[in-house]
């Protein structure tokens, strides 16, 4: 709740400079994927557009037409002033499905005016190591791929095929189709395990250590005189007496994509297209399977690219205004299905009479870091209400014969907005009450970079 209000009174003004910045369906052309046409590289998940018919074309899918259009001969900035000066976009595109490329249509409405909470932020995935190498052929265009078959070369068939199997998942997540007669790609691998355990004895020491002194007034019984009498403590301290092991691990594979051609045109030389060179050193025990399902998977989501994909993510609490004026009204002209908001009730249409926390109201204001606040009528002390309610300091003055009327402050601490409430109007005039406060969700986008 407390990103709402900071999205309200903050932000919103530096989230839709954020947004205006944004296209709301990223396209590239590619050499290697679909070189005619112009591809997906970012769908936003839907904060843009939201489909009328059909559905949103996924990252990887092949526009064909854009509003009747072919896009062979396009630039992306006509296809962007295509959709961006639109309320409605008709597109055609391509996308692989269980080894084929399918064609689908699709009407697609553009969402206005996210106020996006921090705005939409890059999210780069790990970096990536200088021991991961990764080679794809410029030459070839990987969108005439659709079914794929590995092959089993190692002296270890039995785990190599597991790995095999876990990576082909990969591309089967990309809509390719394993065929085991007549593929297109032939995956192969080839990999290597070294693990070394070193155990050395730590003889045992002992050590005396001194921990402090006591002082005390004595007297002497012989000469009756007072004396100071010092006493040191000490303490032995033993360490070692046990055998230390350490491991060490080192962990290489290579995947490699091969065209499916016979060897009679390949003029002896193997048609790799696309290589995966993985290593792995570590300081403990490495298992091999979920290495693959948690590194060398990860890095072979960049096929038919040889730079890393990137992520987009943003944080939004999904509730959208007309303009920054709406905000005093607290009109609500959409709401992104999926947020918290909407999954508590929260539509489109629907009015915000007032948010509040314990006896104080607040009614959003649309000038920047400004706000409007308006007491309970039914509190008759202004301030002993805010005190009970609120442990903030008055550091803005009021006259109290005006408990009733709006006035203008600075906007109060981020405190303030922990456990604030909607009061709600729906459209078709009943009020309610929203207690729980909205929380913002992480969205999650895949991205491809473009060179």
């Amino acid at each position: 709740m407390r990103a709402l209000f900071t999205l309200f009174i903050g932000l919103f003004c530096c989230a839709t400079s954020l947004l205006a910045q944004q296209h709301k369906l990223c396209v590239a052309r590619f050499n290697q994927w679909g070189h005619e046409y112009l591809t997906v590289t970012n769908n936003w998940n839907g904060i843009y557009l939201t489909p009328k018919e059909g559905e949103l074309p996924p990252v990887l899918s092949v526009i064909t037409h854009v509003n009747g259009q072919s896009t062979k001969e396009m630039s992306s900035a006509d296809f962007y002033y295509a959709v961006d000066n639109n309320s409605e976009v008709a597109l055609t595109y391509m996308q692989k499905q269980n080894g084929e490329n399918v064609t689908k249509k699709s009407v697609l409405t553009i969402r206005q005016n996210y106020y996006l909470v921090g705005g939409i932020t890059p999210t780069f995935p790990l970096a990536k190591p200088n021991t991961i190498n990764i080679a794809s052929d410029p030459d070839t265009d990987f969108f005439d791929y659709n079914t794929f078959d590995f092959r089993v070369e190692g002296n270890d068939p039995l785990t190599d095929k597991s790995i095999l199997e876990e990576l082909c998942s990969v591309y089967q997540g990309r809509g390719m189709k394993r065929d085991t007669q007549n593929p297109d790609l032939i995956f192969t691998m080839s990999k290597s395990l070294q693990q070394s355990t070193n155990s050395v004895y730590v003889p045992e020491t002992k050590q005396v250590v001194n921990t402090g002194s006591t002082t005390s007034l004595q007297k002497n019984i012989f000469t009756g005189k007072n004396y100071i009498a010092t006493q040191q403590h000490n303490q032995v301290i033993t360490s070692g007496g046990y055998t230390h092991t350490g491991v060490s691990a080192t962990f290489h594979l290579v995947f490699t994509v091969l065209k499916n051609i016979p060897e009679s045109e390949n003029n002896g030389l193997p048609p790799v297209v696309w290589k995966l060179d993985y290593n792995v050193f570590s300081s403990s025990a490495i298992d091999i399977m979920n290495e693959t399902r948690n590194g060398v998977s990860y890095w072979c989501m960049n096929y038919p690219f040889a730079n890393p994909m990137f992520s987009y993510s943003a944080k939004t609490l999904g509730v959208a205004f007309a303009s920054p004026s709406s905000l005093c009204t607290g009109e609500i002209v959409d709401v992104l299905e999926g947020t918290d908001a909407y999954n508590k009730g929260l539509r489109a249409g629907d009015k915000i009479l007032k948010a509040y926390v314990g006896g104080w109201y607040c009614i959003v204001y649309g000038s920047t870091r400004r706000t409007y606040f308006k007491a309970d009528s039914n509190k008759k002390n202004i301030w002993g209400a805010g005190f009970v309610y609120l442990p903030i300091i008055p550091f803005y003055t009021r006259n109290r014969g005006y408990e009733n009327e709006d006035y203008l402050s600075m906007t109060p601490p981020q405190n303030f907005f922990g456990k604030a409430h909607f009061l709600v109007q729906h459209p078709e005039g009943q009020k309610q009450k929203m207690n729980a406060p909205f929380q913002q969700g992480t969205y999650y986008f895949e991205y491809i970079p473009i060179d």
